[in-house]
């Protein structure tokens, strides 16, 4: 089976299918599956950030495989899009709902997520959910585990927060998240004891870092020791990694799903093998 990787996943594995994908001179993109694969079963390795071009890219390598009559098996370590999964006010859009839709049309044979935002996004959009939360936490330390508390930075965050705390077999504290304004966030209570604990905080991802800056600041007051936070995806937009530099949090582990240039607070945690193994899944069907 031949695996193709578009631009925005080469970090994470090298494809054994050819394809070329360039920009022509005014920007529109050209893909073209070089490898023969008609009829064929291939795996196509792709992510959507920036969530525009790369989107469109994938949506190309789709129509150029159809066109094939391949069948495609779909894996996005990180699918955008998925926070925009309801109308929140009269005239937007469910992008996440319209992203889903361009995916369905090219009819894959399957499509695996690593740690998909929302939940909701399964009403859209038929897909194997894999986590990464066992391989992030398997990067804790010893002494980092010892006296520990998971936080959950809001409610998105509370069933992965709960799953975390299974493993480690330690306590979890619910935080109250609420936002003024767009990508800015504020934590307003804590359930549950941080004073003298070490403390971690669990997400899907860090975006502007808002969210994990919001709450180490919380917790430090409320009297917590070392702040380590443990995310899947590295959006890092903005200024995230020189504030985040520059928190009270000591350690962020996130995986390489993302490419990403990480500030000194950071430890990246490889995806090659649990990619294979996804892989590995998909050619033993």
């Amino acid at each position: 089976m031949k695996i193709f990787v578009l631009n925005s996943a080469r970090h994470l594995l090298k494809g054994t299918g050819r394809l070329q994908s360039s920009r022509f001179s005014d920007g529109e993109i050209y893909v073209r599956i070089i490898d023969d694969v008609k009829d064929e079963r291939i795996i196509l390795l792709a992510n959507t950030n920036p969530p525009a071009e790369n989107l469109l890219e994938l949506i190309l390598a789709l129509d150029a495989l159809r066109r094939q009559n391949a069948k495609v098996h779909l894996i996005i370590p990180y699918i955008s899009y998925a926070r925009q999964d309801r109308a929140s006010i009269e005239g937007e859009a469910v992008s996440a709902e319209a992203m889903s839709r361009m995916l369905r049309q090219y009819n894959p044979a399957s499509i695996t997520v690593i740690d998909a935002h929302s939940g909701r996004l399964k009403k859209f959009l038929d897909f194997n959910d894999v986590s990464a939360l066992r391989l992030l936490l398997s990067r804790l330390r010893v002494s980092e585990r010892k006296n520990m508390v998971i936080a959950a930075p809001d409610k998105g965050a509370v069933e992965r927060a709960k799953k975390a705390s299974e493993m480690l077999k330690c306590s979890v504290v619910l935080l109250e998240k609420h936002r003024p304004g767009h990508d800015l966030a504020k934590i307003r209570a804590a359930h549950g004891d941080v004073k003298r604990k070490n403390v971690l905080i669990i997400d899907d991802m860090i975006d502007t870092g808002g969210t994990v800056i919001a709450a180490a600041e919380f917790l430090k007051k409320a009297g917590a020791r070392d702040i380590i936070v443990a995310a899947t995806h590295a959006v890092l937009s903005g200024d995230a990694v020189k504030r985040l530099d520059a928190s009270k949090i000591k350690k962020v582990l996130v995986t390489d799903s993302l490419k990403c240039n990480p500030g000194r607070r950071f430890r990246i945690v490889k995806l090659d093998k649990s990619i294979r193994e996804i892989i590995g899944g998909i050619n033993g069907r």
